[in-house]
C-alpha cells in the first residue's frame, strides 16, 4: 500500500522535471486525494459430508464411486427343508420270524432220509431254508395329493441279524452253511456282480449279533404296471443254506424251529425322489433397530432425508430339486414418535410369492454338492417392493417376514422332487442405504467458525491506524461472504454471532439475528451428482457505530439448511460447502505529502 503512495510522489517530481520550471515550494499544496480499498480475512469453515455423516462408523462404507452407504449384511441360522431319516419311516414288519425246519425240508429232501425223528442224507448235502419279510414305510405314499416316496438312493443300509432256535433244536451252527440277504428286483445294488448279500457267519453262533451293511444301491417304489402307482413295502428273503452230513445225522421235531430277527439301525441316503412339504423351519423374521446399523442414525433423523434407491437382498444357496416360492408375509418399517407404519406393496398388495430358481433337474442330479444360489431383491421399483416409501419418514425400524414353500402352481413342471440328506437351506440379508435422495429432501446441520479477526483494534485499524495516517472520510465496512457450494441441493446459510460465553451478539443488520446467505445447487447434476461448484457472493453493510458490537464476536455460528433439489440427489466424498468470510473498506483520504517527506 505504501508503494502505491509513493507512485504519486515520483510522478509530481517528474512533473517538474519536465517543465524545466522553478517552482515555489512553499506556495503548492501537498495534499492529495485518494481512494483506497483495504481488506482482511476473518474466517473460513467448510460442511463435508464425510465429516458430518461420520465417515469411519459401523456400518457407513464409501463405494468405488464415492457415495456414501450405511450397509448392513446378517446371516440368518442355516434352516432344514425337510429333514427325513428314513430309519424313523421304515420298519420291517416281520422282524423275529419262526418257521418251522421240519416243514420246508419235508418238501425238500427224499422222504427216505427222515426216519423217526432224523434226517440222514447224502454226504454234504445242502438243502435251502427260506422265508421272506416286507420292509416298509410309514407315513408316507398314504395320499397321492400328499407326501409320497417314489424311489431312494442308499448310501448304506446298516441292519443287525440274529439267528436262534428253539431248545429241542437239533442243528449246529455247522450245520449252517451260509446265509443269504436276497434284495427282490425292487432293491437294485450298484457296481456289484450279483445283487444277493451273502452274510458272512464263520466267527459266529447261534444267538450272535451279526451286521450287515449293504451300501449304494435304489430302492423302488414305483409300481411298472401303473407310472402314478406307488407301493409303500418291499419284500427281503432271507435264505438259510442248511448242510447235512451223512455221519452225523440230525435230530429234527416237528417243533424244531428257526427264529430269525433283523433289524434296521441306520439308512444313509444320497437322495429321496417323490413329492415332498416344505417343514416349519422355514420361515425368517427381523425386526432391525435402524440405530443398531450406524450411530448417527438419529441425526439422519432430524435431517429428514428420503432415501430414493434403498435395496434389501436375501442371498440365498440351498440343495432342493423341488420348485420352490419364497411368500413375503410381511415388510414395512415402523416410527416410534408418529406410531407410523410403512409397507412395502407389490400391486397394492403387502404380500407376494416369488418364485426361487432355477431348478436342479431332480431327474438327472443326485450329488450332495449340487446347489443352487439366489437372490430375493427388493428395491425402489414397484415390481420389486417400492421399499424406498419405507424410508422417506427415516424410520426406527425395518421389520420382514417370508417363509420358503413348495411351489404349487409349478407342479406340472417338476412333478417329481428330489431331496438329499443335506437339506439346509442357508441366506444372508444385505441392507443397503446408499445417500442418494429423492428430490425434496432437506437437513440441517450446524458448524461453528472460531478463531476470527473481528477485535476493536483490528477493526480501527482498518480505518484509522494506516503508517500513513490516512485519515478516512467513510465510517462504513462491508462484510464479504463468498460461498463454493459441492451440494447438489439448495443450501441456506445462516449466521449468528457468538461472545466469548455463547451468547448471541445482536448486530441491526442482520434479519432476526441470523444472517442469510442463499446458496443455489451446483450448476451441473448428472444423474444426482454434483459435478461443478456453485459461486455465491454476498456483501452487508457494517456502520461504524456498530464496530463496538462487532468486537465481541469471537465465534460465528452457521446454520446451514439443504433442500429444495428438484431432482434426485447423492452425497459423496467430494460433498461439501466451503464459505470464506472477510472484511472489506472503501477509504476516502489525504496525504499529505510534506509529512511523508519528513517521515
Amino acid at each position: 500500500m505504501k508503494q502505491k503512495y509513493l507512485s504519486y510522489l515520483f510522478a509530481a517530481l517528474l512533473t517538474v522535471s519536465l517543465t524545466g520550471c522553478r517552482a515555489d515550494l512553499d506556495k503548492v499544496d501537498t495534499t492529495a486525494g485518494l481512494n483506497m480499498a483495504l481488506s482482511m480475512p476473518v474466517g473460513q469453515f467448510s460442511i463435508a459430508m464425510s465429516d458430518l455423516l461420520g465417515e469411519n462408523a459401523p456400518n457407513l462404507i464409501v463405494d468405488e464411486n464415492g457415495l456414501f452407504h450405511i450397509l448392513d449384511t446378517a446371516k440368518m441360522p442355516s434352516r432344514q427343508f425337510h429333514p427325513i431319516n428314513l430309519a424313523n419311516y421304515v420298519v420291517l414288519t416281520e422282524g423275529g420270524k419262526h418257521f418251522k425246519v421240519l416243514e420246508q425240508i419235508s418238501s425238500k429232501v427224499n422222504p427216505s432220509w427222515l426216519s423217526y425223528g432224523y434226517i440222514v442224507s447224502p454226504i454234504d448235502t445242502v438243502i435251502p431254508l427260506t422265508f421272506s419279510m416286507s420292509m416298509k414305510l410309514q407315513g408316507f405314499n398314504e395320499s397321492i395329493d400328499s407326501e409320497r416316496i417314489d424311489s431312494i438312493l442308499v448310501a448304506l443300509a446298516s441292519f443287525m441279524s440274529t439267528v436262534d432256535h428253539s431248545a429241542d433244536f437239533g442243528i449246529t451252527w455247522q450245520n449252517i452253511d451260509g446265509i443269504t440277504l436276497k434284495l427282490g428286483d425292487r432293491l437294485i445294488r450298484h457296481n456289484v456282480a450279483q445283487n444277493d448279500v451273502v452274510i458272512p457267519i464263520s466267527s459266529y453262533d447261534f444267538g450272535s449279533q451279526i451286521p450287515i451293511n449293504i451300501n449304494d444301491f435304489t430302492i423302488n417304489l414305483i409300481d411298472p404296471n401303473d407310472p402314478i402307482g406307488l407301493t409303500d413295502s418291499v419284500m427281503l428273503e432271507v435264505q438259510f443254506d442248511l448242510k447235512l452230513i451223512a455221519e452225523q445225522p440230525v435230530s429234527i421235531t416237528a417243533e424244531s424251529d428257526f427264529v430269525y430277527d433283523l433289524r434296521i439301525n441306520l439308512l444313509d441316503y444320497d437322495a429321496v425322489w417323490g413329492y415332498f412339504k416344505e417343514s416349519r423351519e422355514m420361515v425368517d423374521e427381523d425386526c432391525i433397530a435402524m440405530d443398531s446399523l450406524w450411530n448417527n442414525w438419529s441425526e439422519v433423523q432430524k435431517m429428514k432425508m428420503k432415501f430414493a434407491r434403498p435395496s434389501l437382498t436375501f442371498h440365498m444357496m440351498h440343495h432342493i430339486a423341488a420348485p420352490l416360492k419364497a411368500r413375503i408375509d410381511y415388510m414395512y418399517s415402523y416410527t416410534n414418535a408418529t406410531s407410523h407404519r410403512e409397507d412395502a406393496t407389490w400391486g397394492g398388495s403387502p404380500t407376494t410369492d416369488i418364485p426361487i430358481s432355477p431348478i436342479l433337474n431332480p431327474q438327472v442330479s443326485t450329488n450332495l454338492n449340487d446347489s443352487v444360489e439366489v437372490q430375493l431383491r427388493f428395491s425402489y421399483l414397484p415390481e420389486e417392493g417400492h421399499i424406498d416409501r419405507l424410508f422417506y419418514s427415516v424410520p426406527d425400524s425395518f421389520h420382514y417376514q417370508y417363509h420358503v414353500m413348495i411351489d404349487e402352481g409349478r407342479k406340472m413342471e417338476c412333478p417329481q422332487h428330489r431331496l438329499t440328506s443335506r437339506l439346509d437351506f442357508s441366506a444372508y440379508q444385505v441392507l443397503d442405504l446408499p445417500f442418494y435422495f429423492e428430490k425434496g429432501t432437506s437437513f440441517t446441520c450446524t458448524q461453528e467458525m472460531e478463531g476470527l479477526k473481528l477485535s476493536k483494534l483490528q477493526l480501527d485499524s482498518l480505518l484509522q491506524d494506516s503508517k500513513l495516517q490516512v485519515k478516512s472520510e467513510k465510517n462504513d465496512l462491508t462484510l464479504y461472504l463468498a460461498a463454493e457450494n459441492y451440494i447438489p441441493f439448495e443450501v441456506d446459510v445462516y449466521m449468528e454471532c457468538l461472545d466469548k460465553d455463547n451468547n448471541p451478539v445482536d448486530v441491526s443488520f442482520f434479519e432476526g439475528d441470523t444472517l442469510r446467505i442463499p446458496a443455489p445447487a451446483a450448476a451441473d447434476i448428472v444423474d444426482g451428482s454434483a459435478t461443478k461448484a456453485s459461486h455465491t457472493v454476498s456483501l452487508r453493510t457494517l456502520h461504524k457505530n456498530e464496530f463496538e458490537k462487532m468486537s465481541k464476536v469471537v465465534k460465528f455460528r452457521l446454520v446451514a439448511s439443504m433442500g429444495k433439489n428438484d431432482s434426485p440427489a447423492k452425497l459423496t466424498t467430494d460433498t461439501k460447502l466451503t464459505m470464506k468470510i472477510g472484511i472489506t473498506a472503501e477509504l476516502e483520504g489525504t496525504i499529505n505529502f510534506d509529512k511523508l517527506f519528513k517521515e
